[in-house]
């Protein structure tokens, strides 16, 4: 994660720049999007079959771009009678997030994410609905080459 774009700080803390951080300052900063730009040119669309790759490449932009927290549900939402800055910018983060799940899905994929209001239960949708089928094609194909390599044996034993 880049600590520039997701900084969970105490009050009167140093950073990695030896500089203060004062209560006044936001504990969340705002991404801002024009730095990734990049990293979003060309990406692939979730389909019902490319769940593992489609994951693994989004993981990484979220890694690089320092969304995975806010997937994850691991960087809360401070509160805005204490840090309001802290708390619009993690608004707008997460709404950023959410935008970047929904322009890498088909149009197939993006009835799971609808009235989803954080990143995190966008990605948990995602995750219960694909990881669970990944796991019930895995073990069917199990099941399929257990019996062809038990029939094999039968076989070769007459």
């Amino acid at each position: 994660m880049s600590s520039s774009t997701a900084a969970d700080v105490s009050p009167a803390q140093s950073n990695s720049n030896n500089t203060t951080i004062t209560p006044k300052d936001p504990s969340i900063i705002r991404i801002r999007p024009k730095d990734w730009s990049g990293e979003q040119k060309t990406y692939n669309l979730l389909k019902e079959e490319n769940w593992q790759s489609w994951r693994d490449d989004i993981m990484l932009m979220f890694d690089v771009c320092g969304l995975d927290r806010y997937i994850s549900g691991t960087l809360l939402c401070p509160d805005a009678t204490v840090n309001p800055v802290g708390e619009n910018n993690w608004q707008y983060n997460n709404k950023y997030t959410m935008k970047v799940i929904r322009d890498r899905l088909s149009e197939g994929q993006k009835y799971h994410t609808t009235n989803c209001s954080t990143a995190q239960k966008m990605w948990s949708n995602l995750v219960a609905i694909h990881q669970t089928c990944g796991d019930q094609t895995e073990n069917q194909l199990m099941r399929e080459l257990t019996e062809k390599i038990g029939r094999a044996s039968c076989r070769e034993r007459v």
